[in-house]
């Protein structure tokens, strides 16, 4: 092999090289990162939701999720954060609308929007929120058909790249 076409090659093989280092170290990076929701920061913005719950409800579950890395369809390019979210299920025997009483004007103190019926049924309790990094989170509070079990999530967008593909 000549000169030529061993220095040819040698740079060749230092591009794949150097590609490849790159691409590590922007998928190492992402991965990597600390957190969706730094400092837990859009999770404390979301957590006061269920002190909206009323009193004469049982809970039956209550989760806080952080975002976590995720691509929803393992399709490359797809990576980046879930949601963040606060979910709860609760019994409550009493109406729709006296759920939506209660939980309406504790929402709104505590910053949501007004509460809007999804005219839906069974029926289900829309709410939005500003929240301090100028994206929206959105509550929704759901019955489950013929029981008296209700479902509430509220989520709000990650920090930083969120995952697509969903």
């Amino acid at each position: 092999m000549d000169v030529v076409n061993r220095r040819t090659a040698m740079i060749a093989v230092s591009a794949v090289v150097l590609a490849a280092a790159i691409a590590a170290g922007i998928g190492w990076g992402l991965m990597s990162s600390a957190s969706g929701d730094p400092g837990g920061k859009v999770l404390a913005q979301l957590a006061p939701v269920v002190s909206a719950l009323p009193s004469g409800a049982s809970t039956t579950y209550l989760w806080k999720m952080e975002p976590t890395q995720d691509s929803c369809d393992g399709i490359a390019g797809t990576q980046g954060w879930s949601q963040v979210v606060v979910q709860a299920a609760f019994r409550w025997r009493r109406s729709p609308r006296a759920l939506f009483a209660v939980m309406n004007g504790r929402l709104i103190r505590i910053g949501w929007g007004h509460g809007a019926s999804q005219n839906s049924s069974p029926p289900g309790y829309q709410w939005t929120k500003k929240i301090s990094n100028g994206t929206k989170a959105d509550l929704t509070v759901d019955k489950e058909s013929s029981s008296s079990l209700w479902q509430l999530d509220a989520v709000a967008p990650p920090v930083g790249r969120a995952a697509s593909g969903c």
